[in-house]
């Protein structure tokens, strides 16, 4: 069914178009269908679940859409979870797992003609002490990755060559990595490493040429 109206939750810091630019193409091409729409921006760092989920609870019946990167469709389905409002994705980010692992567009144009059909499927989520995640979940150098990739954006923009880079710098100078002891089927073992990743994409762990895609395809 043909949404009736949508609320656009905005990322102003995601991909390579500006804010204002990303907006009116949005807008637009929500008017090209017949849609009304209105939007939610923030900028890094705010809540996103809360905001989400606010804007959720005042809008019971207006589809929400996340236009943003993994993180921001990621944190939007969180604050969303447990609540009525249909969901869709305008993914602009520098990877777009999520959205590239349920075979969605990753034009503005495309993925807003894909929410105007209003086709909706169940997808699953993944969760850990109560967080819901869509992607991965990490422990250790994550944190280190990220602010290093944010300063190689700023530097030299986003993409993906950036972004694999940040990985190896980020790694190149951790000093001290994690000792663990992880219990599984009644044993414990020790470990030393920098991070340690819970992934709940299938597509993501090929994408990262590591096994277990099947294991995350079945259940």
């Amino acid at each position: 069914m043909k949404p009736q109206h949508v609320i656009i939750i905005l990322n102003n810091g995601s991909g390579l178009e500006d804010g204002p630019e990303r907006k009116a193409k949005i807008a637009e091409r929500f008017e090209h269908h017949g849609i009304p729409a209105s939007f939610v921006t923030f900028d890094p760092g705010a809540d996103l679940e809360k905001i989400a989920k606010d804007t959720a609870l005042k809008s019971p019946n207006s589809t929400i859409v996340a236009s943003g990167g993994d993180g921001t469709i990621s944190g939007v389905s969180a604050g969303l979870a447990g609540l009525p409002n249909q969901f869709g994705m305008i993914a602009s980010g520098t990877f777009n797992y999520f959205a590239r692992s349920l075979n969605l567009p990753e034009t503005v144009e495309e993925a807003i003609d894909v929410i105007a059909r209003g086709k909706i499927r169940p997808t699953g989520i993944a969760m850990i002490n109560d967080k819901v995640f869509l992607n991965n979940a990490s422990i250790g150098a994550y944190a280190a990755i990220l602010q290093t990739r944010e300063g190689i954006y700023k530097r030299w923009g986003r993409s993906r060559v950036a972004a694999y880079w940040s990985v190896v710098k980020a790694l190149a100078t951790l000093r001290a990595p994690l000792k663990l002891t992880v219990t599984y089927d009644g044993k414990s073992f020790n470990h030393r490493t920098p991070i340690v990743f819970a992934i709940s994409n299938a597509f993501q762990l090929n994408q990262m040429g590591l096994s277990g895609e099947d294991c995350i395809a079945n259940g």
